[in-house]
Formats: C-alpha cells, sequence, structure tokens
C-alpha cells in the first residue's frame, strides 16, 4: 500500500500501443499495487493496482492514535461516495 496517492496513475504496454489513465476521487488517498508470480517464481503477465481509502489494518493503527490511515468513520445512514475512472487510450 503506496500512500500520498494524488488520484491519478498511467500505466503503459508499449507492445499493444496502450495506455491506461486512472483517475480518482480525493478520497482514495493510497493505492495497493500487487504483481503476483508465477509458480516458479518467474513475473507473471498480470497487474492489480487498486485506490483505497485507507491503509492495510487501517481501524486498528487509527485506534492506536495514527492520524494517517485515510481510515473515515462513518454515522448510521451516512455514506462514502468514491469514484474511479479508467480511460484506455493509444500511445503516441
Amino acid at each position: 500500500v503506496f500512500t500520498g496517492f494524488e488520484g491519478t496513475a498511467e500505466l503503459e504496454w508499449p507492445e499493444s500501443n496502450t495506455r491506461l489513465t486512472m483517475r480518482c476521487s480525493d478520497a482514495l488517498g493510497h493505492v495497493v499495487i500487487y504483481t503476483p508470480k508465477d509458480p516458479d517464481g518467474s513475473p507473471n503477465a498480470f497487474v492489480c493496482v487498486e485506490p483505497v481509502s485507507m491503509v492495510n489494518d487501517g481501524f486498528n493503527l487509527m485506534q492506536r492514535g495514527h492520524t494517517d490511515t485515510g481510515t473515515v468513520t462513518l454515522q448510521p445512514g451516512e455514506t462514502l461516495r468514491t469514484r474511479t475512472a479508467l480511460i484506455f487510450s493509444t500511445i503516441n
């Protein structure tokens, strides 16, 4: 989990001339990036980029006094809405 995510990420696949631009709501101030490996330890062709509102274990960290977890406490009936846009384009 990376903190300080500013809501925009770009991924490029030069072999297919493809770019993905991801734009997210301000409430998604952290991002998880996961790159799995194959069973033999070699790199896998997949990647996961997931914008999130808080760090792992954010609720427990918040209770211990950490203020930078991104954890939001909602009262009954309240909602937190976020948006993520995935924009595909060609690389110029």
